[in-house]
């Protein structure tokens, strides 16, 4: 988890409501997953994935958003789910039902499930990708000790404003750029952005998310867009005030789907953390 030497805003984004609402159903087998909280996690995100369907949307690209074999399942569903590109996007979610589920199989064995079923507001995304328009993004390192310091690089082909996000194993997020010190997003096409720059007197150290761990994946998320569309913030916060799994999710969602697709683009990379 990277811990920026500066005070961290938490998310409050407004919302568009929509009148359609679409269920959609979770389930995972327990014994695939060593805790409760994992399996819910991977129910929740096939919950999601299910409900665009039930709008007539395919789900496409999944796959390319796994980007390391070892990566939890979870996690990479939910990364998969937050940048998996399809023409809808759901922004608002209500839980039916959450919980373990117990059946029989025609020969009497028992089996246990995690279930959720969700209703979701899919609302659909609007214009046609700009295949011109990328992003390329690289880390000082692929991994790193607990506390070893991040360097960021970033470079768009055209003329944008970037947003950085560290999304963390736990499905929660946090803004690091733009930030308190350097708020200023702008990015000229073929330029280089570094967070933090070279003349910073701040730096971005990783760390685990708590003293158990021996060992945690997270992502760094930029999304870049032409024009400048500032993810909405309220006061601000300290790192308590991190923004839970749906929240994240779905705060990611009511401001992307309010830019046209033509106007964005969206680039994603892994690291590890060690202690």
């Amino acid at each position: 988890m990277l811990r920026l030497n500066i005070i961290i805003v938490s998310i409050c984004v407004s919302v568009a409501f929509g009148q359609e609402w679409h269920e959609g159903k979770g389930i995972v087998t327990m014994g695939e997953y060593s805790t409760l909280a994992e399996a819910r996690k991977l129910a929740l995100s096939y919950a999601r994935t299910n409900a665009i369907e039930q709008v007539g949307l395919k789900i496409t690209g999944a796959s390319a958003m796994v980007q390391k074999e070892d990566a939890r399942d979870y996690f990479n569903n939910f990364i998969k789910f937050t940048q998996t590109k399809t023409n809808g996007r759901i922004v608002e979610e209500e839980i039916l039902s959450d919980g373990i589920v117990n059946q029989k199989t025609a020969d009497g064995l028992s089996v246990t499930f995690y279930q959720i079923l969700i209703n979701a507001l899919v609302k659909l995304e609007t214009g046609e990708p700009d295949p011109e328009f990328r992003l390329s993004l690289s880390l000082n390192e692929d991994s790193y000790q607990n506390d070893e310091d991040m360097v960021i690089e970033l470079s768009a082909t055209k003329e944008c404003y970037v947003t950085i996000f560290n999304l963390y194993s736990n499905d929660s997020l946090l803004v690091i750029f733009p930030n308190e010190i350097l708020n200023d997003n702008h990015l000229k096409a073929g330029a280089i952005l570094q967070i933090p720059p070279e003349e910073a007197n701040w730096k971005m150290p990783v760390g685990l998310a708590n003293d158990s761990l021996d060992f945690d994946q997270e992502v760094i998320y930029v999304v870049a867009t032409k024009e400048n569309v500032p993810f909405g913030v309220s006061e601000s916060v300290e790192r308590e005030g991190l923004i839970a799994q749906s929240g994240a999710l779905l705060a990611v969602n009511r401001w992307l789907i309010e830019i046209e697709t033509s106007g964005r683009t969206e680039v994603n990379k892994f690291y590890d953390i060690w202690k």
